[in-house]
């Protein structure tokens, strides 16, 4: 093993790190990170979902999205945008954490029966993560 130089060390050159393994995630945080996280995105886009419904129902009837969010809020307050978010909240969160859970563990299973780094793991393992979301 060379010494190394005055220069070198200064710089850092030569002195990287080994790479440290992952650190395993229990299964429990990663279905608590996966139901946040539809609960997340299905409370980001509810205020678009209530116009929709709302037209789709024909209450905003001849009216644009705009406006019937204009409406929404004159009428129920700016919560009104978020209305039946909580009954959408509740249907997601079981179904998005078993999904982001049951994809880590598709793509390890399926990578260990395959060999290695197979070229579409990830939309197998999201594949067969999407019907176990589906069935559990």
């Amino acid at each position: 093993q060379r010494k190394l130089s005055r220069k070198e060390l200064q710089w850092g050159e030569g002195l990287a790190m080994p790479p440290t393994p992952p650190r395993e995630v229990p299964p429990l945080a990663k279905m608590l990170a996966g139901g946040t996280a539809g609960m997340m995105a299905k409370t980001a886009v509810s205020p678009i979902e209530r116009v929709r419904i709302l037209a789709q129902t024909g209450e905003a009837q001849g009216m644009s999205a705009y406006a019937t969010a204009v409406k929404i809020v004159n009428e129920e307050g700016i919560l009104g945008l978020w209305r039946g978010n909580t009954a959408n909240c509740a249907r997601v969160f079981p179904s998005k954490a078993v999904l982001f859970t049951a994809n880590d563990l598709w793509k390890t299973k399926l990578s260990w029966v395959l060999g290695g780094d197979v070229r579409g793991l990830g939309f197998f393992s999201g594949s067969m993560a999407g019907i176990t979301a589906r069935y559990a």
